[in-house]
């Protein structure tokens, strides 16, 4: 079925979400527990998500369209647990908006995000691939642990703040990414195959490995490699 109008619905407690569509101008506002479950694709159309509690995902597809957000707010948790896809459908790009903490914590494959991601708070990338297609903006952290990847695989992204860190690869495959004011450091793989990345930071950015296979490392910033770099393709320039 469809949840849709104008006005706002306020879940104080527990909201389990397994199939259907939310549609319309108006505000679903999650303040406890949520569960999105099952195989079934959830639908967001137009409409504004914002959860202030904890959100625990852990099958079935969602899609945004036509200018919808999901808003996750500084007190919010969004916990992925599986391996599917948060999607631009069709029409005004959606975003993702995260003011708290969004997090992969289970699924050892690819969770792609192709609507536009917009961090002010923490991604942390735990376990599998996070693979960031939509483009987006930055100023909060972007961690990932040993083992996982976090994957910038299109879109223009931006990161004017915050940090970009963290044990496990962080990778660009056909992204264009900027670091302007962020903070590169205690990288230990970062890997550019394909796609732009432009490194304009008046700090340092440091990486302990980095694999370069293709595309064009660029910018006015300065990279400092700790170990290994190994160059089989691509280009660098800038100052």
């Amino acid at each position: 079925g469809t949840l849709s109008g104008t006005g706002e619905i306020i879940v104080n407690n527990n909201y389990n979400w397994t199939s259907g569509t939310q549609s319309g101008t108006g505000k679903t506002t999650l303040k406890g527990t949520t569960s999105l479950s099952s195989t079934s694709s959830k639908y967001v159309d137009t409409r504004t998500i914002e959860n202030q509690g904890t959100v625990t995902w852990t099958n079935g597809e969602i899609y945004l369209y036509n200018g919808a957000n999901w808003n996750n707010t500084a007190t919010g948790v969004f916990d992925i647990q599986g391996n599917n896809g948060f999607y631009q459908w069709y029409s005004n790009q959606p975003k993702l908006n995260n003011a708290g903490t969004l997090k992969k914590t289970a699924g050892t494959g690819t969770t792609t995000i192709s609507t536009q991601l917009n961090n002010t708070g923490t991604v942390q990338v735990q376990t599998g691939t996070l693979n960031l297609t939509g483009g987006g903006s930055s100023s909060g952290v972007l961690q990932v642990n040993s083992g996982a990847n976090l994957n910038f695989g299109g879109g223009n992204h931006t990161l004017s703040d915050g940090q970009l860190t963290g044990s496990g690869i962080i990778s660009v495959n056909g992204a264009n990414l900027t670091v302007s004011g962020a903070i590169v450091s205690d990288v230990n793989n970062l890997t550019l195959s394909n796609g732009t990345l432009a490194l304009n930071g008046t700090t340092g950015s440091t990486v302990d490995n980095l694999t370069q296979s293709g595309g064009t490392l660029s910018g006015t910033g300065e990279i400092i490699v700790n170990n290994n770099y190994n160059w089989t393709s691509g280009t660098q320039s800038g100052t």
